[in-house]
Order: C-alpha cells, then structure tokens, then sequence
C-alpha cells in the first residue's frame, strides 16, 4: 500500500514538473514573439531568438545561427556561455551542408535533428576546432517550405539533449523564420530608400551645376536677356540693365520689382526703347518682347517697357 502512495506521489510530482516546463515554454514562446515583433534589424531578431531558446533548453556551450546560401551555411549570429563555447566561436564561420550528414537531413527533412552523444553517431564529423562536441540539437528556419538557415545548440556533455529537445527548439526556429522575412523585407526597403535618395542628391547636383553654368553665360553675354511673366520681368542679366544706360547698383533691384510696359521707374517716366539695328540687343525669354533696342525717347509707335520700382 505504502508502495502504491510513493509511485503515485512520484507521478504526481513528475507530472507538475512536466506541466511546469510546458508552462514556461509556452511563456518563453509568448515573449520571444513580442521581442521579435519589437525589431526589424536582422542581428537584433537572430540575437533575441537565441535568447529566448536558452532560457527554456539545457544549458549549451555555444548558440549559433546559420544562413543558408546555395549548398553553404555562413555563420550569422553566435553566442558563447561558457569558455569552451568561446573557443568553438569563430572557428567555422561557414559550413559545407553536403558534407555533414546530421544538418543535411535536417535542412532536407525540414524536421530537427537531436545527438544525445556525437560518440553514439556513426555518421558523426568532427569539425576542425570543435573536436570536444557531445550533444547537439539543431533545427532547420524554414520560409516557404524552404530552409534558409540553421538554429544549432553544442553541449561539452553527452546527453545534454533528448529528442523533445529538438521539438522546442523548431518552436522557436519557427519564429526566427518570420521575423527574419520582415527584417530582410525592411532591408530591401531600406535600400531602395537609400539607392532613390542618392539618384535624388546626383540629379539635384547636376541640376545645381548646370545651373550656375547657365547663369555664368547669362551674366557674361553681351546680348541683354530677360525673363518675363504676366508682364512682370523675372529676371534680367547685368547686359540687359547697361543697354538701358543704368547702374550697376541699379542691376542689383530684384526683377521682379519691374513691369513692362512704358519706361518708367518709381513712377517717373525715364525713357524708353524703340527698334533699330544693332549688334547688342536685349532680348526677352519666351512670353516677352524680343527686341534690337538703343535707349533713348522712342516714338508712340514704339512697343515700350515699364518698370515698376
């Protein structure tokens, strides 16, 4: 009797330890969602991701995430827990999949794979740096039906990973898989914005020089040119004010204080142009006169300008 009170004490304990892990798996699923949704920098999703699963998987020397591209993982993101974990760090920054039997199963199974002990394995292939790995658990992040990576956990104990392992950790690898579509998605935004923003700051570069290429060769030119528009004068070169016998201080009078018609200026009628040949002439731009001019009285035949000060 008192055997049967112990074994059924012994379930009930195991079963609340199992409903404890379930619970915080489920909390530990529940927060790396949210930090990963709070993201959108590729480093800062795969550093979170590795966070999150440690808190809720056997202890490991290493953490590192992999990016598949063609037949070849590069190392993207790692993190060492211990010193021998440090070790292993950077010692295979790419990794050949055809070549290791255990990940390529997993990337083509799209299922994860569990080494309670690299001894146990016969396929098992020892990596050049990593020689002392005994447990390892790895998942593959899948988008699409595709793997475009690896989660992969190493453990200097032999069976520090059961196959319920390899389970949770899938869980979170599924994860990654999302929130890495939207960072490399804001990173193609990205780009674009950058790539329009420098086309914008070339074109407004040439913009910016053929202009002052323009007004080096107006305010050059002997030949007087003006711009008008609804009959007010937009602007005038330094010829164009000389040909009507004005100053110099007077060419620097904004145009746009100036009207056609008689010439006049602060309603005091000067004088004003009348046609005749010569081989300086003012000439207006399109929606103005365009005219061989002398400055001097002109004949009320004559189409004349009016200046507004």
């Amino acid at each position: 009797m008192r055997a049967c009170v112990r074994t059924l004490q012994t379930e009930k304990k195991h079963s609340q330890a199992t409903e404890g892990e379930q619970r915080l798996f489920a909390e530990a699923l529940s927060r790396s969602a949210q930090t990963l949704n709070s993201t959108l920098n590729l480093q800062e999703v795969l550093a979170r991701v590795i966070d999150s699963v440690v808190t809720v998987l056997p202890s490991c020397d290493l953490a590192h995430v992999y990016l598949l591209e063609g037949g070849v993982a590069y190392l993207s993101r790692s993190h060492a827990y211990t010193e021998i974990g440090k070790a292993w760090e950077n010692t295979n920054p790419k990794l050949d999949i055809p070549s290791l039997p255990n990940l390529l199963k997993t990337i083509t199974d799209l299922q994860p794979s569990v080494i309670s002990d690299t001894r146990d394995y016969p396929q098992w292939i020892v990596l050049p740096g990593a020689e002392g790995v005994r447990s390892v658990v790895a998942a593959a992040i899948i988008l699409d039906d595709i793997a475009i990576g690896l989660m992969i956990l190493n453990s200097v104990v032999p069976g520090t990973y059961l196959p319920f392992h390899g389970e949770r950790l899938q869980a979170f690898a599924n994860q990654a898989s999302i929130a890495i579509r939207n960072a490399r998605l804001y990173e193609e935004v990205q780009h674009y914005v950058d790539q329009l923003e420098l086309r914008v700051g070339e074109r407004t570069a040439e913009l910016l020089e053929t202009n002052e290429r323009l007004q080096v060769i107006l305010e050059t030119t002997a030949e007087g040119i003006c711009y008008t528009r609804d009959a007010k004068i937009q602007y005038a070169n330094r010829a164009f004010y000389e040909l009507l016998g004005y100053s110099a201080t007077l060419a620097m009078t904004p145009a746009d204080s100036w009207n056609c018609g008689e010439l006049t200026f602060r309603g005091k009628m000067i004088r004003s142009l009348k046609p005749r040949s010569s081989t300086r002439r003012a000439t207006t731009a399109p929606g103005a006169e365009k005219c061989n001019c002398t400055a001097e009285m002109a004949p009320s035949s004559a189409r004349a300008l009016r200046f507004h000060g």
